[in-house]
């Protein structure tokens, strides 16, 4: 296991969250069209038409694909950390957690567990020592 394979966890969460929120849009479109115009003039526009809702429906799908696919992406990613957190000490956990599952700043991490931002850095190498043959 590389750092490479921790970071895997904010990146996808990211691509997750991109996609839930693609899809939340998209239905909202669906279930709350906007208001037609009562202005007279004829539209180009008919929903009723049954090669657009058959398109509608098709992208829906596409979409709810996409956000499965990159929530297993974020579940697996998750189940990294969980296998490189097994084998680390409490503090090892913390800095894992705080680094690679919430983001944080190498700054904000050593301030948080107490340590120096060199001894942080230092004991992060040991961890990824410690995981490399997971």
């Amino acid at each position: 296991m590389t750092q490479k394979d921790l970071f895997k966890y904010q990146d996808t969460k990211k691509l997750y969250a991109e996609a839930k929120e693609r899809l939340a849009e998209f239905e909202l479109t669906i279930y709350s069209p906007p208001s037609p115009t009562l202005d007279g003039m004829p539209k180009s526009h008919d929903d009723s038409n049954p090669e657009h809702l058959t398109e509608t429906v098709a992208r829906h799908d596409e979409l709810i694909a996409d956000c499965n696919s990159r929530l297993l992406d974020y579940i697996r990613a998750g189940r990294i950390l969980d296998q490189a957190e097994s084998v680390l000490t409490p503090i090892e956990v913390t800095i894992v957690e705080k680094r690679y599952r919430l983001g944080i700043k190498w700054e904000a991490v050593a301030e948080a567990i107490g340590y120096s931002f060199r001894d942080t850095t230092r004991k992060h190498r040991e961890i990824l020592k410690k995981i490399a043959n997971i």
